[in-house]
This record gives C-alpha cells, sequence and structure tokens, in this order.
C-alpha cells in the first residue's frame, strides 16, 4: 500500500503526553552553548543566546513548545550549511574532503 501525499503528519497525541519545555529547561539549555563553536546559517552566534538568556527563554519556550504541539519543525531551523574540510593535504581528490554540516544553534538547543 502507497501513500500519494507527499508528506504526512503524525496525530497529535492526548495533551497528558505532549512534552512541554518550562523557561528554566530553555534557560539551562542555553547557559550550556559553547560560545567558540560555529555559529549556524542564521549567522546568530553561540554566546549572543547564552548572553541573552534571560530574555529569549520565554520566547523560545513557545517556539519550542508549539512546534512540539504541533509536530513541526520551523522552516528557519531546518536549515544548514554544508563545508567541505579537507581530510589531509594536499587535497587531490573528493574523497580527501569530509562534510562539516553546520546547523543552527537554536536547533542544536531545541534537540
Amino acid at each position: 500500500m502507497q501513500n500519494d501525499t507527499p508528506t504526512q503528519k503524525l496525530p497529535t497525541p492526548p495533551n497528558d503526553q505532549v512534552l512541554c519545555l518550562s523557561p528554566g529547561d530553555i534557560r539551562k539549555t542555553l547557559s550550556r552553548i559553547n560560545p567558540r563553536k560555529a555559529a549556524g546559517p542564521d549567522n546568530i552566534p553561540g554566546h549572543v543566546l547564552r548572553d541573552c538568556a534571560a530574555q529569549l527563554m520565554d520566547v523560545l519556550r513557545d517556539i519550542f513548545n508549539t512546534s512540539l504541539c504541533q509536530a513541526v519543525v520551523p522552516m528557519c531551523l531546518k536549515s544548514t550549511t554544508i563545508i567541505p574540510v579537507p581530510k589531509k593535504s594536499p587535497v587531490s581528490c573528493l574523497s580527501d574532503y569530509r562534510p562539516i554540516v553546520l546547523t543552527p544553534i537554536m536547533m542544536k538547543c531545541f534537540e
């Protein structure tokens, strides 16, 4: 049996089974961000998210909880940048590269 629809939304669980994040959960996660990690395609540096945790925790909690309730991840969090990094030098062919994927730090926090 094939499904002809391109995507299928998962059924939303009853409200008593939905995971809800608290502002404290968000603040704790933001406080653990490594400021030396590269920013993702959104260009929001980790130190900004970490240093502004108190101001961002309520907004991010609302975004994350809505995403969990609707079982949908916002498109802006799904973007990535792939950077080829040489495994060794000199580079002589494509197999001498390894891909590094940069994702938005907010998505890493959400995960």
